[in-house]
């Protein structure tokens, strides 16, 4: 685009000089100065593609494919995570060179699946709090590359498959960017 921009930079300066005024000692400000090609920052660029879907069979299915979709990071927020088959996939995006966190609850009910997802990811392991020790981390939601992000009720648990489950998918960068936010609030106050 910015070799077409410059390739039509004649054209540019003469319209331009056809929509300002010539200026007069009055209207300086005005004054046509000529036009500029530059590139501007990748990062204003607005995006726009936005696509939200809700989904309550199949889940399981979604979070794999989500998984394998993967190119860079995987950033994960689950309360519980013993489901094997979801783990083996993150092994096989792993190996790929998908860098992958995760953030789970330092509980018993954790204690299948943990020391795997110790010895080959970057864990965070949030204990229980509160006055009777009952208050856990409770999300539920995977970022993928920073673009997409799937969330809901279903635990990565090899029995969630028969729970009547809710689970939502965005590939919507300002809604991405608050689960990051939050996985790095979690992330920074447990590690």
């Amino acid at each position: 685009m910015l070799e077409m921009a410059r390739f039509l930079e004649d054209d540019f300066e003469r319209v331009a000089s056809k929509v300002y005024m010539k200026p007069t000692d009055t209207m300086i400000d005005y004054e046509y100065a000529g036009i500029q090609i530059k590139p501007k920052p990748v990062d204003l660029e607005e995006d726009l593609h936005k696509e939200h879907d809700v989904i309550f069979d199949e889940i399981k299915e979604v979070i794999v494919q989500g998984i394998r979709g993967a190119k860079y990071t995987i950033w994960i927020a689950v309360a519980w995570f013993t489901d094997r088959d979801i783990f083996k996939e993150l092994l096989l995006k792993k190996q790929a060179g998908v860098s992958i966190r995760i953030v789970t609850s330092a509980e018993d009910s954790n204690k299948y699946l943990l020391p795997d997802l110790e010895e080959n990811f970057e864990i965070i392991k949030v204990k229980l709090w509160g006055k009777y020790l009952s208050n856990r981390v409770h999300d539920k939601f995977c970022i993928i590359d920073f673009e997409y992000v799937m969330h809901g009720t279903y635990n990565w648990r090899n029995n969630a498959i028969n729970n009547n489950e809710t689970w939502a998918t965005a590939l919507d960068r300002d809604f991405v960017r608050k689960f990051a936010d939050e996985f790095m609030r979690l992330y920074a106050e447990h590690h």
